[in-house]
């Protein structure tokens, strides 16, 4: 249970890190309001229209592969997008990350209801499920907390050109730790 606790904060952490600042990331990387515009409602339409196929591949090939899809397609996203030097590649940014997104909504929460019922039953539903919502509302709300600092902290070493994109590197970094853990 512990290291479900674990995977769930760190992933939720990594969400709550870059989403504050992703609409910052994509204005300095040559967006402009309008585009930006484009780009979320790319970025949402990803989600809804891949959100059953992603199930069903969950059902498929295992709600532990549609997890780690998700993790690989956050890597892949936030690496183009810290390396990006044209505005096309915010594009395959709004489509990786909008493919993560949809395979990872449900297929770990599934994958930890699916243990806790085999392990104890389902009386105790009750009990994962609100442990999931404590992990998740924990994660995103520290991983938040922590954009501020990072963004600052990247402007004051100044390793890379967009400080907001230091985000996104520590992000790829913990979707690789949480790769490991799985």
């Amino acid at each position: 249970m512990f290291v479900f606790a674990v995977i769930s904060m760190l992933s939720y952490g990594a969400l709550g890190i870059t989403l504050p600042v992703m609409n910052l990331v994509f204005l300095e990387e040559g967006a402009n309001l309008s585009s930006l515009a484009v780009l979320m409602a790319v970025y949402s339409a990803i989600i809804v229209a891949t959100e059953i196929p992603s199930g069903i591949a969950s059902d498929l090939y295992g709600r532990k592969a549609a997890f780690l899809f998700s993790k690989v397609c956050t890597i892949i996203g936030s690496i183009v997008l810290i390396c990006a030097t044209k505005s096309y590649h915010l594009a395959i940014v709004v489509v990786f990350l909008g493919l993560a997104r949809s395979f990872s909504s449900g297929s770990f929460e599934a994958l930890i209801i699916d243990w806790h019922n085999e392990t104890y039953g389902i009386d105790a539903l009750h009990k994962i499920t609100t442990s999931l919502s404590v992990w998740d509302t924990a994660g995103l709300s520290a991983g938040t907390l922590l954009s501020g600092f990072i963004s600052l902290t990247f402007k004051k070493l100044g390793i890379l050109s967009n400080h907001f994109l230091g985000c996104f590197l520590i992000g790829a970094i913990m979707q690789f730790i949480i790769i490991t853990i799985t």
